[in-house]
Order: structure tokens, then sequence, then C-alpha cells
């Protein structure tokens, strides 16, 4: 049986700490630093930690009033708002597991300058902490408080986080922090699992004593190492960082990549089987991307984790059967480790109320992603090597991007009307708007914007932004530096949840020129592009920002046959058949394109798909016929369903049809309303229909 004495914080070392930070840093922009002897206790998986949190006392509302974080308390029972979360979720795990298997912390003291301090923890957070100080403070308001307390640590299976079978831990958001103050507020978020921890930046020095049997692996970086004959010692140090992660493996499935000389990324994404070396050239061009894109980490140690990917993984990846390659290795591993650099470097970057204002890195996070494949793989398409098969080549799905994915999925939950406003607070929506519809909404409205004011400018705002999210906003960078209007994205596309529908809505040649009225048909405002093309090559093209009921237009007529609301960059919308016309036709008949089974709208066609259908009953026998619809993979208003069949017995025609007409309520508790028709003609007797 393995037991450690936890050492207790003489002031030498305390003085040489803060030598080692000022000796690796030219200024520290963070008056808060935390400092631990963490002990791991094998046999009862537990740590005991003595702790100096040292801060600057915040202007608050409440004075001589601290919050502190205690995530590790929030696994405590079935009363705690991350319990409640699961049930939410239907996970019946964390209710049904053994009270061992639970974790929590027991707090034996929190002091300042020797004199013990009273806290509790709020009503119904019990993973929020509460400090008393009656004046407790120095002249200049730094507080340094003293705490001893012991962490159980829990099942890893509840959040990804924690212990697991073969005894390996996991560990991040698990010591007591400061609860963030941003714009002179606490935000006192209780943990919910959607990895969102608001930490702002602090120094850490943090000492663990180990079993000897862990490889101990942490995105802070390493300064000293002790070995004894049945534990190790381990000293860390972090400058200005949001997180202390750690990892305890018996296997050491991490890689180290060096990638600029005091730079290093540590992963455990790489297949065991395959060379690391292999993986270093995909790494360097994921960072060297984001860095150029916005500004180097700033950090010289990167821990990616596999677990993350796991929590949030790239929706469309996770679904693959392992045996199907579809992509390319190199594309296939790039994305899955972009999207996790990608979530570790924004939630690294941005001090910001994490819960309220996720949209903003969900948003960047697949913003980016469009631009790094636009970058690096610009030809290639949604189902990847899927579309060289030749009986896919008639459909249109066989030549989509693969940037058109973001915009398909979340089209696909705009139309079943699942949709939520982007700026509603994380734990209000639902897992596949936080996880898939709010990231695609927001990074779909973000690169419309790049080609709304152009490149260099979304990208110079972005780099000034992500320095200091907290001075201006987003939407006043931009005011800053653009003429044109950006109050839609903010005040109605992030903050609604009306899709648009933009619509041409008349044509009139006028001479050499065609007069063009195009709304939306909510009477909404927000920038399109209109193009001329001829077939599928784009003559001319003009924004124009529709700010009425009717806006019209003049563009010269050249020798185009289409008009299209835009045709090259897209915003989500309820209907894209009426974005397109036809220029040549007078009532605006579109060609009708026959296909089988299902494809993807176009809007410069009418679809019709034909599926051969086979039935049976008593009195028509063998029935055998054809399934005409229009119904494609996304919803649309108007669907119908025609079933002509030919009945062997009765040998006569037999069949069904169906049709319906959808009109969702957004901002209604009457969320839809359906017209529909119905009809059949079979038999129920010999010669009798």
């Amino acid at each position: 049986m393995l037991k450690f004495r936890l050492l207790s914080f003489p002031n030498l070392k305390i003085s040489l700490i803060f030598s080692l930070f000022s000796t690796l840093t030219v200024a520290q922009n963070s008056t808060t630093s935390y400092q631990l002897e963490a002990l791991l206790e094998s046999e009862n998986t537990t740590i005991s930690v003595n702790q100096i949190l040292t801060f600057l006392l915040p202007e608050t509302d409440e004075k001589n009033i601290v919050y502190l974080y205690d995530w590790s308390n929030s696994f405590k029972d079935t009363n705690t708002p991350l319990s409640k979360r699961f049930a939410d979720d239907f996970d019946r795990s964390f209710y049904l597991s053994n009270k061992n298997k639970r974790g929590y912390t027991k707090i034996n003291s929190i002091s300042f300058q020797g004199v013990p301090l009273v806290w509790q923890r709020l009503e119904n957070q019990s993973d929020i902490i509460k400090v008393y100080l009656f004046g407790n403070t120095a002249e200049d308001n730094s507080i340094a408080l003293k705490l001893n307390y012991q962490i159980k640590i829990p099942d890893q299976k509840f959040t990804g986080f924690g212990l697991n079978s073969d005894g390996e831990i996991k560990l991040r958001n698990w010591f007591i922090a400061l609860a963030p103050h941003i714009h002179k507020k606490w935000i006192l978020n209780s943990n919910l699992n959607l990895e969102d921890n608001s930490h702002l930046p602090a120094n850490y020095d943090i000492s663990w004593q180990y079993p000897k049997e862990f490889h101990l692996e942490s995105n802070l970086t390493e300064v000293n190492k002790e070995e004894k004959n049945n534990s190790n010692k381990k000293h860390y140090i972090g400058n200005q960082q949001t997180r202390a992660q750690f990892i305890f493996s018996r296997s050491n499935p991490f890689k180290t990549f060096e990638i600029a000389p005091h730079r290093t990324v540590v992963t455990d994404m790489i297949d065991k089987d395959k060379e690391p070396e292999i993986y270093k050239t995909s790494i360097l061009k994921v960072t060297e991307f984001i860095s150029e894109e916005l500004t180097p980490y700033p950090h010289n140690k990167e821990l990616i984790l596999q677990l993350d990917f796991d929590k949030n993984p790239f929706y469309g990846f996770n679904q693959l059967p392992s045996f199907l390659k579809v992509f390319s290795d190199e594309f296939f591993f790039e994305i899955k480790f972009l999207k996790t650099y990608l979530n570790n470097y924004l939630n690294e970057k941005f001090s910001i109320d994490k819960r309220k204002d996720h949209w903003i890195i969900a948003g960047l996070q697949t913003y980016l992603m469009i631009k790094y494949v636009e970058t690096y793989y610009p030809n290639q398409k949604f189902i990847g090597n899927l579309s060289e098969i030749k009986l896919l080549n008639n459909y249109n799905f066989s030549d989509l991007p693969f940037n058109t994915g973001y915009m398909f999925f979340y089209e696909t939950v705009m139309r079943a009307n699942f949709q939520q406003t982007a700026n509603l607070s994380k734990e209000k929506m639902t897992k596949i708007n936080y996880k898939i519809g709010i990231p695609y909404k927001i990074g779909i409205g973000l690169r419309y914007i790049e080609d709304y004011v152009g490149e260099n400018v979304l990208k110079n705002v972005l780099k000034t932004y992500i320095e200091s999210p907290a001075e201006k906003s987003l939407k006043e960078l931009l005011t800053a530096v653009t003429s044109q209007p950006i109050d839609w994205f903010f005040e109605d596309y992030v903050q609604k949840r009306v899709p648009f529908d933009f619509n041409v809505k008349n044509i009139t040649k006028i001479g050499d020129k065609f007069e063009i009225q195009v709304n939306e048909k909510n009477n909404r405002k927000a920038p399109v592009k209109l193009a001329l093309l001829n077939n599928d090559s784009i003559l001319s093209k003009k924004w124009i920002y529709l700010n009425k009921k009717t806006n019209t237009v003049q563009l010269e007529a050249k020798d185009a046959n289409y008009l299209a609301i835009n045709p090259s960059i897209e915003l989500p919308e309820w209907n894209k058949n009426n974005n397109w016309a036809r220029l040549n036709d007078r009532f605006n008949f579109k060609p009708l394109k026959i296909q089988f089974l299902k494809d993807i709208e176009n809007p410069k066609t009418n679809q019709l798909f034909i599926t051969p259908v086979v039935g049976f009953n008593y009195y028509d026998g063998i029935m055998m016929g054809l399934n005409f619809k229009n119904k494609k993979l996304k919803s649309q208003p108007f669907q119908f369903d025609f079933h002509p069949q030919y009945g062997l017995r009765e040998k006569t025609l037999v069949g069904f049809f169906r049709s319906s007409y959808r009109k969702y309520h957004e901002n209604k508790k009457k969320y839809l309303t359906q017209y529909s028709m119905y009809g059949s003609s079979f038999h129920y007797n010999t010669n009798l229909r």
C-alpha cells in the first residue's frame, strides 16, 4: 500500500517560485497564481492538496466576498447541477452508479494569514464556494488564501475525465480555483459537462508526488523530476495559462513533436502502429496555418487530447465505419487534429464567459476549418473518393464540395425547426445545436462576412479581437474598419432563429440590362450577392443590401441564361429553389431532371425522383409499380409522393398518393401547421375497388 506525507510550503520555496516565474517571462499580465503540493494516493483514488491561491480582490458589487470553483465536488451526489444535467440528457449511469464511483471534495481549511475564514457552498450549486473575508485583506487588496483539502476522483465514464477501469487518471478543472470575474461580475457557472470553464489566465506552480507506476503528462512545463523507490515527484509551472491538465497513464500513449525552436506539441491522437514522423508534416501545416490566420499559440507546449475529439467529434467522420476509407489518411487526421487543436487554442486565448458567449469560439472554430480546407484541399469532395464512382455522377451530392457539408447539416437541423438562437446560453441548448447547429451556422456566417467585407479586413479584425476580446466587441471592431452594414449579422443572424428566405421577385429586360426585384420574405435586412450566369459560369455579380420590402437593381444582360442569389457563397435558407430564375423563360419554367432514389436540391432544375416499388395484398395480389416523389435529402415546404402500381391478380392499376405542405412557426408554441392530402385505390374483394 502506498501512502505519502504531504509537504508544506516553506517561505523559502515561495520566494524561489516567484523568482523562477520572473526569469521565464518578460511581464506577468495576471495577478492570480496557484501554488499546489498534490499527493496522489493510489489505494483510495484521492488527491491530497495543500494550496496557496494568490490574487487581487476584484471590483464587484459584493464587498469582501470571494467565489471559488470546486468542480470536483459536482460529482458529490444526485442533487448537484451536473447530476441533473445527466438526467436531462437521459443518461442514467450517474444515478445508478455506486457511491464510491462518484467524486467529491473534502475541505479541511481555508485561511488567510493564519486566520480561518468562514465559507459555504452555494445553495443548489455545491461546486461553487463562497468565502467571507470580513475585511481580511492586505493594503493593496492582495489575497493569499491557504487551502487544505482532499479530492475523491470520480469515474471517467461520467465525463471522460477521472479514473478509468485500468486505474489511469485524466484531470481537468480538478483543483479549487478562483471563479472568473468579467466586467466586474462573478461568473458562477456550475460544472455541466459542457467543457465551458471560463478560468482566466493565471500562473501555476504545481508539484506532484505520485506512484512510480504512472507516466505523468501535462500541458504545463516540467521543470524538475525526482525519482524515489516507490514514488516520483514532478514540478510543473505555467505562465498566463487557463488550464492545468494532468494525465496519469501506464503505457504513455503520447508523442512529442517539435514544431519550432522551444515549441512542442504533445498528443495521443496518432496511430500507434505508424511511425510518428509521418504525422509531423500535418501537425506543422495545422499549427502554421493558425499562426498565420490568427496569432501563434501563446505557450511553448500544447497538449492535444484524443479525448477532446471523442467528446466533440467532427460530424460525419464519427459515423463512418472504420473499414470504409472515404478520405485519405492525411486529410482524415488533419481535420481531426485541426478541430481539436482549434478547440484548445481558442479556449486558451479567449477570456470570456464561455457558457454565455460559446458561439464566438464555436463559430471561429468552424470558420477556420472552412478556410483550412479552402487553402490546402480546395478540390476535396463532401463524400470523399465515393464521388469517383460512375453510378453517382448523375447526383448533385457527388459533386458537393467538402465545405458545403456545414451548410447541409445546419439546414437539415433548421428545416426540421430544431434550430435555436446562437446567443442562447449553452446549458439551455439541445445537444444537436451546441455541438453542430450553432458552430456551423456562425462559421458559415463568418465566411459570408469575409466575402462581403474582404478577406484581409476580417483577418486583421480577428487578429485584433483574439488578443483582447474584453476591450472591444467583434461588432465594434468590424464597424470601425468597413463601411458595409454588419448590424444584420449580430442583431438578426446571431440573435434570431427565424431562417432567411431570399427570393427573386420579378425580372424585366430594359434594353441591354435586366431590372431585378429581390426581397427577403420576412423583410429582414441582409446583404446578398446577385449574379448573372451562363449555365454554371458567373458572368457578372454585385452585392446589394436588402433593407426594404422590395429591392431593385440593374445588371447588364450579357450572354446570361440564369439569374441567381448567392450562387457561390451562401447563407442558410428555408427554401433555395426561389433563389434561381431562368432568364429565357417568361414563366421561369426550369428544366425537369429525373433521377432514381434521392439527391440534394438543385435550384436550377425541377427534380423528380423515381423508385421501383413492390407490394402485396390478398385481392390485388402482387403489385408492381413506381414511386414518383420530389422529396430530397433536406426537408422542404411542399412534398408529394405518388405510387401507381399494377395489381397482377385484378390486372388493373391501383396505388395511392399523398402530399403535404408544412408551415413552421419559429416563435410560437404551435410550432407547425401542416396541410395534407391523401388518397388510395385498392380492391377489397374480387372486382370491387
